[in-house]
């Protein structure tokens, strides 16, 4: 296997572990302490494999060690932090926006398309 096919199947490991989780603006400053708790109350800090936060310390991604111990996370019915509800989703890939520039009028969209289209 190639080092990036061999990369490519990491990050799919790492995805399918991977929750993120939204904390309300309205609950000050959030440690990561407040994130570990969080699991704990779930699933228990055994089952996190890391924790990092994504941006402004209000969005923070969780990998767990065991699809499973996600999955129960998940279900879990409530999500609190810091008395507060906390929004919990699967890390899922979004969508891209690509821009092309200075490409030639007479360059068909077409053919711009298809040779995009080979690239995933």
């Amino acid at each position: 296997m190639s080092d990036r096919a061999a990369a490519i199947e990491f990050y799919k490991r790492q995805r399918d572990r991977t929750v993120v989780v939204y904390l309300p603006r309205e609950g000050g400053i959030y440690r990561r302490s407040d994130v570990v708790d969080l699991v704990d109350g779930t699933v228990g800090k055994h089952a996190i494999s890391a924790i990092g936060q994504l941006e402004n310390n209000l969005k923070w991604e969780i990998v767990f060690n065991f699809v499973d111990n996600k999955e129960l996370f998940l279900d879990h019915a409530q999500h609190l932090v810091k008395g507060r509800q906390v929004s919990v989703e699967s890390l899922r890939r979004g969508p891209r926006r690509l821009r092309i520039l200075r490409v030639p009028m007479c360059v068909p969209n077409g053919y711009i398309s298809s040779l995009l289209a080979k690239h995933p």
